[in-house]
């Protein structure tokens, strides 16, 4: 499969429309940064989910890590996208892997800012193996902003890793 590479943002900072960055550190990394060690790549926030920063598992560099440990609270890590094109179809790029055995899937909603507008809800499949690229549907941006979210069931256990996540139009 042949993805568009003309316009891509980086999520996990305040971006701009760039050509060919990924999630993590500096502009052209892979890796996540985490300044503070508190195991979240920074400018990501989280729910009721223990985070660390993983290596290996086919990413490239490091992952970002989600564990469901109790069932209260959210299960989920998003990050807030800023300055994107309104009116035209963008799209979701990432690595991931994870399992959740109570829904079967691992969920990738968008939404427009402040957790407004439900814009995309995706089910990415159960993935054991090494990481899997996924692209999502398209949806439109009505407010020239967006979190991107990757969200867990109740499930004790269930998780995630997830890398290289762009927008892309």
């Amino acid at each position: 499969m042949s993805f568009p590479q003309s316009n891509l943002l980086q999520l996990g900072a305040k971006v701009s429309i760039l050509g060919g960055v990924t999630n993590g550190g500096g502009v052209g990394t892979t890796d996540w940064v985490d300044t503070n060690t508190d195991g979240l790549g920074d400018n990501w926030s989280k729910g009721n989910v223990e985070v660390s920063i993983v290596t290996g598992n086919g990413f490239n560099g490091n992952a970002q890590r989600a564990v469901r440990n109790i069932f209260t609270g959210t299960k989920d890590v998003y990050s807030d996208v800023y300055s994107v094109p309104t009116g035209i179809n963008l799209y979701v790029r990432l690595k991931y892997r994870g399992e959740d055995t109570a829904q079967g899937y691992i969920e990738l909603q968008v939404y427009d800012t402040s957790f407004g507008n439900l814009l995309l809800n995706e089910q990415m499949t159960n993935n054991t193996g090494n990481a899997v690229e996924y692209l999502s549907g398209s949806f439109v941006s009505s407010t020239g902003g967006l979190i991107v979210r990757v969200n867990l069931s109740n499930t004790v256990d269930a998780y995630f890793e997830i890398d290289e996540v762009n927008i892309l139009s």
